[in-house]
């Protein structure tokens, strides 16, 4: 007998272990301990005809016309939704530079709190989160467009108990496969050209600017040399005219690189910690964004 939220590695093993995904091991004798949909080694692979949600649990991809009728429905509230939100975003600035530069860098920092809470399911599987935030983190699933994710999980593989090697973020391809060396050297050649790439791109473009950059808030405003690279450097102080490089290599470290440690593991959990007490730290100590009080 299986206990829920235990499971099998493989089908021919006799090791039995803690399910990454809990949810998905509902226990049982026999083969029969995986919750529907799902099977494999720790019930990680969906059947076919089934694909995984936010949440890591197989979902049917059965559909109907309700299905796609609710789809549009949704779709098109979010669009008049957003449209109404720039309306209001439009009459609340009219004339109030300051305020529109608070709500647009409030935004920013919100959508990208929101990126890397929606990819956590994905990096610490055995998180336990509220109902209703998993609610939360289906409905917001749209945002998961993570790249940095996706590149570093090309590279790690768990071993099971009958030296059988798999992609962690795939259960269905073995790393001893043929071809894999391929697989793993367009990966680095991807961390190469996006992560490190785009971090060292921002860094060049905004270093060649510096001298513009490091001027009074409002001469830099009026300065159209440097208004194509105002995403980088505007929400900052002047004399903190690198932070988006910081703040870019944060996220590349609480997405990418954390999910490359042992799922769940308390490795992951003091990585995971280390880095955000070390980030909030200098960030409460630089407090480099530039908002005026009062």
């Amino acid at each position: 007998m299986i206990m829920p939220c235990w499971c099998k590695m493989g089908s021919t093993s006799i090791d039995v272990g803690g399910c990454p995904v809990a949810d998905a091991c509902v226990g049982g004798n026999g083969t029969d301990y995986c919750r529907e949909g799902h099977e494999g080694p720790y019930c990680n692979l969906c059947l076919d005809g089934w694909t995984k949600d936010p949440l890591l649990l197989c979902r049917s991809c059965d559909n109907s016309l309700m299905d796609t009728v609710m789809t549009g429905v949704i779709l098109f509230a979010g669009a008049m939704f957003f449209g109404g939100l720039l309306i209001l975003f439009k009459r609340m600035t009219n004339g109030k530079k300051g305020l529109g530069k608070r709500l647009k860098n409030g935004g920013k920092i919100i959508f990208v709190a929101a990126q890397i809470m929606v990819n956590l399911p994905s990096i610490i599987p055995a998180m336990s989160m509220p109902a209703n935030v998993k609610e939360a983190m289906k409905a917001a699933s749209f945002l998961n467009v993570d790249v940095f994710n996706m590149i570093f999980g090309l590279f790690p593989c768990d071993s099971l108990d009958n030296d059988i090697s798999l992609l962690r973020k795939d259960y269905s391809i073995s790393c001893f496969d043929g071809g894999r060396g391929f697989w793993v050297m367009c990966g680095w050649s991807m961390v190469l050209v996006f992560p490190i790439g785009v971090v060292a791109m921002y860094y060049l473009v905004l270093r060649s600017k510096k001298a513009r950059l490091t001027r009074n808030v409002e001469e830099r405003l009026e300065d159209e040399e440097i208004a194509a690279q105002m995403f980088l450097w505007e929400p900052y102080k002047p004399e903190f005219w690198y932070w988006e490089v910081i703040e870019t290599t944060r996220r590349l470290m609480m997405t990418g690189v954390l999910s490359t440690i042992e799922p769940s593991s308390f490795s992951q959990l003091a990585a995971g910690l280390i880095m955000n007490v070390l980030y909030l730290t200098i960030l409460c100590q630089a407090n480099p964004y530039n908002e005026k009080k009062g």
